[in-house]
């Protein structure tokens, strides 16, 4: 049996003590900032990526970057050129790659990068504890892509849908993708994914004691799992999910979750767009 987005807004509203549904959040204040409209329009290229788009400067641990689109890709010393390169070229497919983009909502997700100076931080051999030189900058970062690693496909889509939809899906869609609202259309289909038994959260225990941090990452792995599987990518990117996420299907993500299927059709569907698997496995061999 499955329940509407408002029957599921009134049932976890019981369970948490809102006091109705749309009232107010378990841990944080809804957003009154409207959500952005998409307009579609005649496809808009992409500039292609190229080494003479790397630029070196200094800013602790990192010392080399591309920006793209809104988006800063920091590398350190010992990345290479070849994999800053592939990463930058990954997230331009995400926009729409060679096609192009036909979404306005594009150029408000470059606009909103730009603004708040969105990060995507890059390592290879010994995670840094720290960016004095990216803090000090006043740059914003949501997660790391490790080079050289086993499942590097999975590794690159993952943190950079992390950092997408984050930081910029819950500035494009405040309301929809409102991370610290239990009232969201986000908070809602993560929701009814683990209510079906979809998406098992136990591997993040560790973090209850931080109610805030704990609900952003469990929504923010359920929007990677959710997004990958609609894609049509899950089976081939990360067939190794286990008992955390168990749909594989663009088809399991329509039928078991209606919630989800609506926000991917009202946010993402011709917005954001699935890399091409073969290109990936060129890039991250």
């Amino acid at each position: 049996m499955y329940f509407s987005r408002k029957q599921y807004c009134l049932a976890i509203g019981l369970i948490v003590g809102l006091a109705s549904c749309g009232s107010g959040t378990s841990y944080s204040t809804a957003t009154t900032t409207a959500d952005t409209t998409c307009s579609s329009y005649a496809s808009t290229s992409l500039s292609a990526i190229v080494a003479g788009d790397i630029v070196s400067m200094s800013a602790a641990p990192f010392d080399r970057y591309i920006n793209f689109n809104g988006l800063s890709l920091f590398v350190m010393p010992n990345n290479t050129d070849a994999f800053l390169i592939n990463v930058t070229k990954t997230y331009r497919d995400m926009l729409g790659g060679d096609l192009g983009y036909t979404s306005s909502c594009v150029d408000t997700l470059k606009t909103k990068f730009t603004a708040k100076k969105i990060a995507q931080r890059i390592w290879i051999t010994t995670q840094p504890a720290s960016f004095p030189g990216l803090d000090s900058a006043g740059y914003e970062g949501q997660d790391l892509i490790q080079e050289g690693i086993s499942g590097q496909i999975n590794e690159v889509v993952e943190h950079l849908l992390h950092t997408i939809t984050v930081l910029g899906l819950s500035e494009v869609f405040p309301n929809k993708w409102d991370y610290t609202d239990t009232n969201s259309e986000l908070y809602l289909s993560m929701q009814q994914a683990i209510d079906g038994g979809f998406y098992d959260t136990s591997s993040y225990a560790s973090l209850l004691s931080d109610t805030a941090n704990h609900q952003k990452v469990i929504q923010q792995e359920f929007a990677y799992a959710a997004i990958l599987t609609a894609w049509g990518l899950k089976a081939q990117v990360w067939p190794s999910s286990g008992s955390e996420w168990t749909l594989t299907t663009t088809s399991d993500v329509r039928v078991n979750l209606p919630l989800f299927w609506t926000l991917y059709e009202n946010t993402i569907k011709g917005f954001l767009v699935a890399p091409v698997y073969s290109d990936l496995q060129a890039r991250f061999p």
